[in-house]
């Protein structure tokens, strides 16, 4: 079940049979892509700078222009101009060889493809590209996922504003890849969730180690996880619970 957006009225419709991503910079500037059948399609991408008032297509079936969005993806932008969207391969291992990720430097006009360093002991026929995260204009971290046969993490560096990125160590049988949930609060502390198997991981180095660290109960179907300080931290499940942590991750309440 996803959703898709009725541009004229400005209303949001639930449907079946395609999607809906937004993106918002700030309280202004935002992107709305709608995708006609999933992540693996190509879609239109809308931006608006009035805060969703007002929004115009930058990219898609009615601009014709050259190097449109190739398909639908979790979309980043760091900036106004400078984007990302990543695609993953579907449950029939399509693309099962290549990690696609496009970004753009006119505000999502023209994309282009990017190179990941595949890595050679994980050749899945499925992964998830999640929205990279940047904490300056130079530096930033790509999480990408895999699973069948291999359950993994790995995160991807860049240190030049995402022209170039660079694998950092894999993480083994973390759970279910869909389910990862990563965030990062700088450059250097990060945590990720491994899905269905309730196992949260802390980097102080920027992904080059990671310690496992055991909840204190069983969290399962992780949705999003973020953290404000070293040691708070917040929980959401797939089924609205939402968790509170106050010493960076070992002890979880419900609130």
């Amino acid at each position: 079940m996803a959703w898709t957006y009725e541009m004229s009225s400005q209303i949001v419709y639930r449907t079946t049979d395609g999607g809906v991503a937004f993106y918002f910079l700030d309280s202004k500037y935002g992107w709305l892509e709608l995708m006609s059948g999933g992540h693996s399609q190509s879609g239109e991408l809308f931006h608006t700078e009035d805060g969703g008032m007002h929004w115009f297509e930058v990219s898609g079936y009615g601009t014709n222009r050259p190097n449109q969005l190739p398909f639908g993806g979790s979309n980043y932008f760091r900036d106004t101009v400078h984007g990302w969207t990543g695609r993953s391969s579907d449950q029939w291992g399509n693309y099962p060889d290549n990690l696609w990720l496009v970004k753009t430097r006119d505000g999502g006009k023209t994309w282009f493809h990017q190179n990941l360093p595949f890595p050679e002991d994980c050749k899945s026929n499925w992964k998830f590209i999640h929205a990279p995260q940047f904490f300056d204009t130079k530096n930033g971290v790509l999480p990408v996922t895999f699973s069948h046969p291999k359950n993994a993490f790995m995160l991807y560096i860049t240190e030049d504003g995402g022209e170039t990125w660079k694998q950092t160590k894999m993480l083994d049988n973390i759970g279910d890849g869909y389910a990862m949930a990563v965030t990062f609060k700088d450059r250097n502390h990060g945590w990720a969730f491994g899905g269905d198997r309730s196992k949260l991981y802390k980097t102080t180095d920027g992904g080059t180690s990671w310690a496992e660290i055991t909840p204190n109960i069983y969290l399962t179907n992780t949705s999003q996880i973020q953290f404000v300080t070293d040691k708070i931290g917040f929980l959401l499940t797939n089924n609205n619970h939402l968790y509170k942590t106050i010493d960076g991750g070992e002890n979880w309440v419900q609130i």
